[in-house]
Order: C-alpha cells, then structure tokens, then sequence
C-alpha cells in the first residue's frame, strides 16, 4: 500500500521542484540585490519570482516595494542634475523613475517642466543659428581678401588650430585675431579648392567657433557661447 502512494506523490514533488526552486532563488538574488542597493536589479529579479508564483503574496508586495525604491534613485540624480541645470540628463532620470512609479506625481510634473526646458533650449538654439547664419552673410559682403585664389589646407590629426587660421590669414592677406576666450586645440584639417570665407566658414562651425568682421582685411575669432 504504501508503495503504491509512493511513487505518484514522488513524482508531483519532483514535478513542483523547478519552479519552486527557481522563484525562490530569483528572490534570494532580489534581496540581495536591493540590500546593496541596486533596486533596478531587484525590480527584474522580483518580477521574474512573481511570474513564476504570481499569487504570492511576499512576492507582489517585495515587488512593489522595488519599484518604489527605484523611483525615488532616479528622483534623487534628476534632483542633481536640476541643480546644474543640465535638463538633458535631468529628463532621463526623470523618465526612468516615470516608468517605475507611474502614480508619482511630482516626478510627472518635473518632468514636463523639464520638457518644455528642453524645447525652449532647442527654440531658442535655432534661432541663434539662423541669426549667425544671417550675420555670417553680411559680414562676408564686406570681406576683401588680398588674395581670391582656391584655398587648399591640409593638415595630419594633431595640428595646432591656431596654426592652421595662421596659415589661412597667409594665403588670403586677411589677418585673423583671436579674443582672448579662445583656446587652441588639436585638428585635422582637409580643405581643398574652397574660397577664403569658405574656409572660414567651414572652419568656425566644425570648431564651435564664430568670426566677426572688423574690417575688409581682418576678422577676429572667438568661441560661439550660447546665452
């Protein structure tokens, strides 16, 4: 009698053992995850335990508690971000915590500030480009090099940037200055039968520059600041 109770109950023990094994490890491992604080690795391990063994109560609650912890992380680093003002990576922490803790109101309200940030900066940058767009047009109908000659520039990676204006200045006779924010840097450089305000032009944008003209036979260089 006893045998034949045996061997069926055995097998519905061992036929339970995967799943019960493996939701129950999946939590250790979240436990572990968020006692170290790493509560985004201990979202995905929770919720693994629950798919595994959705009626548990300990698990859905864990969960939820995760979720929590992981929105409030995000909230924390938008916070930093909002501070120095960088709204770019303050949207992405804002969107992550977003998506852990949906109900948060805070963070949805933050974060369509920061959108609308984002979209004035963006507004706002265009319009300075179409205005330095503009500028660069007139300035160029009162330039008057010395020398209208095809430019051709090239230089190996590593070459001055200062030097390679300098070496501009030379070939058109318009004398290049440079204000005092600007800083050299490292380029390379391949221009090749382009005019002088070309060149210019092409040498400016690449480098986050702009030039202002003070005369038909000089221009100065400076950094393009956006307000």
């Amino acid at each position: 009698m006893t045998r034949f109770f045996f061997i069926p109950l055995t097998a519905v023990w061992l036929a339970c053992i995967p799943m019960g094994c493996v939701s129950a490890s999946d939590f250790k491992r979240a436990k572990e995850e968020a006692r170290r604080g790493n509560w985004g690795e201990a979202v995905v391990y929770y919720q693994r335990s629950l798919d595994q063994d959705p009626d548990n109560i300990e698990y859905r609650m864990a969960l939820q508690l995760a979720l929590l912890e992981a929105s409030h992380l995000h909230a924390k680093e938008a916070r930093k971000y909002l501070d120095a003002e960088d709204w770019s990576r303050a949207a992405r922490e804002l969107e992550l915590a977003v998506d852990y803790d949906p109900s948060n109101q805070w963070i949805q309200d933050e974060l369509a500030v920061v959108r609308r940030r984002l979209l004035e900066r963006k507004s706002r940058l265009n319009s300075d480009y179409a205005e330095s767009r503009s500028m660069s047009v007139e300035m160029r109908a009162v330039l008057d090099p010395s020398s209208t000659a095809p430019i051709r520039l090239k230089f190996a990676e590593g070459t001055s940037l200062r030097h390679v204006f300098e070496a501009l200045s030379e070939l058109a006779g318009v004398n290049i200055l440079f204000d005092e924010s600007f800083r050299d840097k490292a380029v390379t450089v391949n221009l090749v039968d382009v005019s002088f305000e070309e060149a210019l032009d092409i040498l400016v944008r690449i480098n986050g520059l702009f030039y202002k003209v003070l005369r038909p036979s000089a221009v100065i260089v400076a950094p393009d600041k956006v307000p």
